[in-house]
């Protein structure tokens, strides 16, 4: 398999010059003893087995990290063009294998939580979640903490939300940006991305009176996730100190919201924030959650989403702008025209009404411009798990317990062998889009399978509802360079400052639109129909009722006897869309247990379950 070798380089150039790799080559020298006594120690392999081919590089031991943390995917690309699609890399701390590819990357989005496990991998995140709190937990008790977080982003409590993401983007614009002027638009972004998630997250009493406190001692927490942490996260430095102490002013803020919920059962029940979703939460043994553990999965909740929105809402309205300034506009024009179409009462988009599920769900062009954007630059650029045992790939390698384990969405989205001009922005590859043709576990934006991000409903709700405001209330142009991707940063936003000139719109969105007769391609929104599903897994419905629920935006299918509402799922199927609706409103056990679909796939299914069918 070939790759964008130019996109590479460049990148690797960039990325190996991060300071995150260059704590990693500080922490190694920290651990180097102990690292040294874990090899001499470790457990002999199956001399039957075949392993994956090992790259090496330099000294021993530290020859490949100091590679490595040169140019981290400059290496993925030699050791693929020398070795194949897997391999492993043996660093100073441990041996990372890498897969590479949509068949590769099979084995990745195909294994069980029991064979690939995140939580050891991402135990630097404990000083800032929590003791007990997802990475710091079994599997049995850290699902039914996703399950608890996955509650608030099923479809029925996403429709909700659009008109509250939608009032928040306005009068945030209104204030802030005003009428016109020149604003950097990615630290602007991110502080309207975390207003949006308090609305619809965190509750109300954050939102209004508590939320400047709640953004500084968020921004304390942060800060204390350096590259020194995803080693030594207890090391004593001033960072690591100043994270500890706002994550327990964190736990006192919160305790006292949580004290007047629980006082207040009958008004706090009105709130749909999943703040009450995990007050009101019980384990499966009928206890409840601590206050502490609470905050800590609300504040898991703002990191999964904070940055990834924001540097993809930011990347989006950038290609879009350049594409108007220096491209020919044909996809910015796009995007102004679906705009003016679906805007059904002149003004209203811009002044943050009338941006509902159904509309959203039409916006094609707007959709494709998001994903090409994460296809692009996404936030993450490496995705990893530890393997807890033996694990076989598709080739008869087998990948040792132990390793850690990790595929690259930067590579993996700029393919060759899968996307035509990969290194160039086209979202008009996505419109309209045949995902069939797309080889599995291609895009990895936000994982795949099992693996797949339970966010990603609620984050291109979001920023598509972000977008949507923005541009229906602004003319924009973009007065600085177009940016490279800024490695240095854990999360990867575009380089700054991205100045971008804007000016109130004269006129509404919707007075843009070509005349039908005078344009043969002027877009034309389907109806989609959106019916709200019950919320709770204690419901039943007859054959009849589900019968009902058969098209897009309101899609329920039965799986041994329970009810799925997979509305949301349609978009990211990697059969396509006419693989699940075929079996919309009917019985799709059948077709679910099929040799097509991974044994994960019912674990899937679960986040989306609304109910049982009625006897």
């Amino acid at each position: 398999m070939s790759l964008s070798t130019e996109a590479l380089g460049n990148i690797a150039h960039s990325f190996g010059q991060t300071l995150l790799f260059q704590g990693f080559v500080g922490a190694a020298l920290l651990c180097l003893f102990g690292i040294l006594i874990l090899r001499a120690t470790s457990s002999k392999r199956d001399p039957n087995a075949r392993l994956p081919p090992v790259y090496k590089t330099g000294l021993p031991i530290i020859g490949n990290f100091i590679a490595f943390a040169k140019s981290p995917l400059g290496i993925l690309y030699d050791a693929q063009k020398k070795l194949g699609n897997v391999f492993t890399i043996p660093l100073a701390v441990e041996d990372c294998t890498f897969l590479i590819g949509p068949e590769a990357h099979a084995t990745f989005f195909g294994a069980s939580d029991e064979e690939l496990d995140q939580g050891p991998v991402y135990q630097f995140m404990t000083p800032i979640f929590g003791k007990g709190i997802i990475y710091d937990t079994n599997l049995y008790k850290r699902r039914q903490q996703m399950r608890a977080l996955g509650g608030i982003l099923k479809p029925a409590m996403l429709r909700k939300y659009s008109n509250i993401i939608a009032k928040e983007t306005h009068a945030y614009l209104r204030k802030t940006w005003g009428k016109e002027g020149q604003i950097d638009l990615l630290p602007s972004m991110a502080e309207l991305i975390i207003l949006t998630a308090s609305a619809t997250l965190l509750g109300p009493e954050v939102r209004g009176e508590l939320f400047c406190e709640v953004s500084h001692l968020y921004e304390m927490l942060d800060k204390g996730l350096t590259p020194l942490s995803i080693f030594l996260p207890y090391a004593p430095i001033p960072a690591h100190a100043k994270r500890d102490k706002a994550r327990k002013e964190m736990v006192k803020l919160f305790s006292g919201v949580i004290k007047n919920r629980r006082d207040n059962p009958e008004e706090a029940s009105k709130n749909i924030d999943i703040l009450q979703t995990l007050i009101e939460f019980n384990y499966k043994d009928g206890t409840k959650l601590t206050d502490d553990e609470v905050t800590g999965m609300l504040i898991a909740a703002l990191f999964a989403g904070q940055h990834t929105s924001n540097i993809t809402t930011t990347w989006t309205a950038l290609f879009l702008l350049e594409d108007k300034r220096n491209h020919g506009g044909v996809h910015y024009e796009n995007v102004i025209q679906e705009l003016a179409a679906l805007e059904a009462s002149p003004g209203e988009f811009a002044r943050g009404e009338g941006i509902t599920s159904t509309v959203l769900s039409q916006e094609k062009n707007m959709y494709g411009a998001v994903k090409e954007s994460i296809r692009m630059h996404p936030p993450l650029i490496m995705l990893m798990r530890r393997v807890m045992k033996d694990l076989t790939t598709v080739d008869g390698i087998t990948i040792p317990k132990g390793h850690r384990v990790m595929v690259s969405n930067a590579v993996a989205q700029r393919s060759a062998d899968v996307f035509d001009d990969p290194d160039t922005w086209n979202p008009a590859r996505w419109t309209n889009f045949d995902i069939t043709k797309l080889p599995k576990y291609s895009f990895i934006g936000f994982g795949a399978g099992l693996h797949t991000c339970m966010g990603e409903p609620f984050a291109f709700m979001q920023i598509r509802t972000i977008l949507t405001v923005l541009f229906s209330m602004y003319e924009m142009e973009l007065t600085t360079p177009f940016p490279e991707a800024n490695y240095e940063a854990m999360v990867v936003p575009p380089k700054g400052p991205n100045m971008v000139k804007y000016k109130l719109r004269g006129k509404p969105i919707s007075s843009l639109a070509v005349k039908k007769d005078t344009e043969k391609n002027a877009f034309v929104p389907e109806p989609i129909v959106i019916v709200d599903a019950p919320e709770g897994e204690d419901n039943e419905f007859t054959l009849e009722e589900i019968a009902k629920h058969n098209r897009k935006g309101d899609l329920w299918i039965i799986v041994k006897d329970r009810v799925f509402d997979v509305s949301n799922y349609l978009d990211v199927h990697q059969g396509g869309d006419n693989a699940i609706l075929k079996w919309g409103g009917a019985d799709a056990t059948d077709a679910v247990a099929g040799p097509q679909h991974p044994t994960t796939v019912p674990t899937l299914l679960e986040r989306y379950c609304i109910g049982k069918v009625k006897k």
